[in-house]
């Protein structure tokens, strides 16, 4: 059941990019931060919803968005400078094995900092990415708060989120650090 809820949200989601493009850029920052494919059993494991998403909020701002405000900043140049930086220096490794491993999210990282400033130029936008990032890390936040209060408390890797996985915002200090900072 909690399978075809993610799938119907996010296809509600992709669906709402086709009218509104911005919105697929509202969707992949969802994707990332709440990993919806980590929390599905079955239907979300094997689909590239990361990619999907990256490729609709690309091809969305490229085909259908007004470009009339459209400016590249010094930080953009910088963040691509960084990005060319940290490919020259995983292929010259000394452990090359994982440095690619790091490299699989750090690049898709820079990459979106670079592209994201090109979409958010209105107050509207700005104000919507940070909804989004809000509510989803408040999905994760909510219900690490009330398993902990139902079960007597908590500690250092016993906070019970929606995965057994302790890695990323799923961790509990990370996502502890995170709770305090949008309290703040």
């Amino acid at each position: 059941m909690r399978d075809l809820f993610f799938v119907g949200f996010l296809a509600a989601f992709f669906a709402a990019g086709f009218r509104r493009p911005f919105l697929f850029v509202l969707a992949y920052v969802y994707i990332d931060i709440v990993s919806p494919q980590r929390l599905t059993y079955l239907l979300l494991n094997a689909v590239p919803i990361s990619l999907i998403a990256v490729a609709l909020a690309v091809g969305g701002f490229v085909i259908a968005d007004d470009k009339r405000d459209v400016r590249v900043a010094p930080r953009q140049i910088l963040i691509v400078l960084l990005l060319l930086y940290c490919g020259i220096t995983t292929r010259t490794a000394d452990f090359p094995v994982e440095a690619l491993d790091k490299w699989g999210w750090v690049w898709k990282t820079l990459a979106f900092a670079a592209f994201l400033p090109l979409t958010l130029r209105t107050r509207l936008r700005i104000e919507s990415l940070l909804l989004v990032m809000i509510a989803s890390a408040a999905s994760i936040i909510i219900v690490g708060g009330l398993k902990t209060i139902a079960s007597g408390g908590g500690g250092y890797g016993t906070l019970n989120l929606m995965v057994a996985n302790n890695s990323g915002l799923y961790e509990g200090s990370t996502i502890s650090t995170v709770a305090v900072a949008i309290i703040r």
